[in-house]
């Protein structure tokens, strides 16, 4: 009595793979490849720098901290550390597309915040904790076209 062992797939079994592999392709592709997630995404993590930053400038320079007031200007359409006159309602940034401590959100996309109204000035005490209309935290939301990111600041000063 002989055996015949079986190696390797049949003809059918590959072109059902390939045909498989290929409808998945086809539906995730955009997915990973969407310029406006891309760039929501970046704008985010640009966000998340400054709020970090800022955060950090108020930790470390307890002493001046009431006279330098590291403080982050949120709008709508664009986020930025204030320039003139941080420490006052009045506190702002003259918008330059060059400057790396600013996010210019673009047309097509907007910046809401749950927990707080905009404009924004978005400061932190000497502990990291928000203060003013974050005090109790805000939910951040970037959307631009489909594609939407959040950005959650916690009471404790927790940015995620």
């Amino acid at each position: 009595m002989t055996t015949t062992s079986r190696n390797g797939f049949t003809l059918v079994e590959l072109v059902v793979v390939i045909l498989i592999m290929g409808i998945m392709a086809i539906s995730v592709y955009p997915r990973f490849i969407s310029a406006d997630s891309e760039t929501a995404q970046s704008q985010r993590d640009m966000l998340l720098a400054l709020s970090h930053l800022v955060q950090l400038q108020s930790m470390q320079d307890t002493v001046n901290s009431s006279t330098l007031c590291p403080t982050i200007v949120l709008s709508a359409t664009q986020a930025g550390i204030a320039t003139t006159n941080p420490c006052l309602a009045s506190a702002s940034f003259s918008a330059d597309v060059n400057d790396p401590n600013q996010i210019q959100f673009g047309s097509e996309a907007s910046l809401a915040v749950s927990g707080a109204t905009l404009p924004l000035l978005l400061r932190f005490d000497s502990w990291g904790r928000p203060t003013g209309a974050c005090a109790n935290g805000c939910t951040f939301t970037l959307t631009q076209s489909s594609a939407t990111f959040k950005v959650c600041l916690h009471a404790s000063g927790f940015i995620q």
